[in-house]
């Protein structure tokens, strides 16, 4: 098991300028979006911005098993000797980042 978390911070470690900068560019728009819908008075504006953005993150998922796999494409034999699957520790990383 400790093999098991050590793979865990070194994935939230290789994922995390991905994350940031994305966690950044989302809370820049939003905050334009959200001065834009009170110049305008409307709110429609905020809940299709919102709308959009959960659509996103169901793709961010996708994308980011797909970056891994290529970053740790020679290195996945280590894959093999991992006690857990290895599905499991790209879905943990992989909804952790999901949660921006």
């Amino acid at each position: 098991m400790k093999a098991w978390f050590a793979l865990v911070k070194k994935e939230m470690r290789l994922g995390s300028l991905g994350f940031f900068s994305v966690l950044i560019l989302q809370l820049s728009l939003y905050s334009i979006v959200v001065y834009q819908a009170i110049r305008q008075g409307s709110t429609d504006v905020v809940v299709a911005f919102g709308f959009l953005t959960i659509l996103a993150h169901v793709f961010y998922l996708l994308g980011y098993m797909i970056v891994n796999l290529f970053l740790e494409r020679k290195t996945l034999h280590l894959w093999l000797h991992n006690p857990l699957p290895a599905w499991s520790l790209l879905l943990l990383n992989g909804l952790a980042g999901f949660s921006i």
